[in-house]
């Protein structure tokens, strides 16, 4: 009796302590991963990897790794969804993209862990190459949100599970290019919003957060249009608690919205490009977001934002992503006009 009224203080001794509990992730989110018949050439010749190989340290580093794959990865596809001998048919830049595979295996590599697949691209191989995309996807242990097989043998959105933070991803897209969708394989924005919006109700209620990726808004414009700017309030008010916008390819501002319950939900309109061989200063600046979510007594908010300026190289063929360590550096002051200096941050 005394042995059980011994641990029955300790544990209303501890239950303060027990309920302010705190857990939190980290999670990198990049833009566009875009490449370009000169970007793929360099990434066949010396590995993907090499493209990038300056960030890998903060992407590793991160517990959730985020990126939009522009395109598909199917292997040995030609533009008409036809299996072909020739690597030049089956791999391609603008305006038809397909990837070879061993670039999910860098990505995998290098630190991420979910990627968005619905954009405007991603029917550039029809829907078989969507099919072959989620094969390679899975084969690297890749999470991905936004398309679905054509037997719509996985769910629209995919999970993280870190440090007892569990997250929705939830990708959708504007368009296709015009393709059809025969197989209804692709989340579309506008066309599906009924049923995106219950959607982000019901993971809200499942998982602690939910991050909602859009593929929307205007190549090349650095400010968002009222549509973004109304789908965004919709999944805020839905249940999102971050928005993390893809493919103007250039960055656009960031902003806090009013959520379900009044919660704080942040929006990054647009991460502009992670990798690509777009030739102007917006094109080339972007950068690596860090957000620091944390959870405590069930509730999970964003606690920190930030955001890692980066620069893509071209120098005499050679392409890579640079890490911005100077303020007078051209892409830190572009991206400073474009969003708030509060939020830039240097190694």
């Amino acid at each position: 009796m005394m042995k059980f009224r011994l641990s029955l203080g300790l544990f209303f001794c501890l239950c303060p302590f027990l309920l302010i509990a705190k857990t939190s992730v980290q999670i990198i989110a990049v833009g566009d991963v875009l490449l370009h018949k000169p970007v793929q050439h360099q990434g066949i010749r010396k590995g993907f990897a090499s493209l990038w190989l300056a960030a890998i340290p903060k992407l590793k580093q991160a517990d959730v790794t985020y990126g939009n794959l522009e395109g598909p990865s199917a292997e040995m596809l030609d533009a008409y969804g036809k299996i072909t001998s020739n690597w030049n048919e089956a791999y391609t830049s603008f305006p038809m993209f397909n990837y070879p595979p061993t670039l999910l295996a860098a990505l995998k590599l290098s630190g991420f862990d979910v990627l968005s697949t619905a954009n405007n691209h991603c029917l550039d191989r029809r829907a078989i190459g969507i099919d072959k995309t989620i094969e390679v996807l899975n084969q690297n242990g890749l999470a991905f949100t936004g398309t679905r097989s054509s037997q719509h043998a996985n769910p629209w959105f995919a999970e993280t599970r870190t440090h007892d933070i569990a997250i929705a991803w939830l990708a959708c897209t504007q368009d296709s290019n015009g393709m059809t969708d025969h197989h209804q394989q692709v989340l579309q924005c506008h066309r599906d919003k009924s049923e995106i919006l219950s959607l982000i109700r019901d993971l809200s209620r499942q998982y602690d957060a939910v991050i909602v990726t859009p593929h929307w808004g205007i190549e090349y414009e650095t400010r968002p249009n009222q549509t973004q700017q109304h789908l965004a309030y919709e999944f805020a008010q839905a249940g999102a608690l971050a928005i993390l916008g893809s493919h103007p390819h250039s960055v656009q501002p960031f902003t806090w919205i009013e959520g379900l319950g009044s919660r704080k939900v942040f929006v990054a309109y647009s991460l502009g490009n992670f990798i690509s061989n777009q030739g102007s200063l917006k094109n080339r600046s972007s950068g690596l977001l860090s957000l620091q979510l944390e959870k405590e007594n069930g509730t999970t908010r964003i606690k920190t934002v930030s955001y890692h300026p980066t620069y893509m190289e071209n120098r005499n063929g050679n392409m890579h992503l640079t890490l911005i360590s100077s303020k007078k550096h051209p892409a830190y002051r572009w991206l400073k006009q474009i969003i708030s200096e509060q939020y830039l941050a240097l190694p």
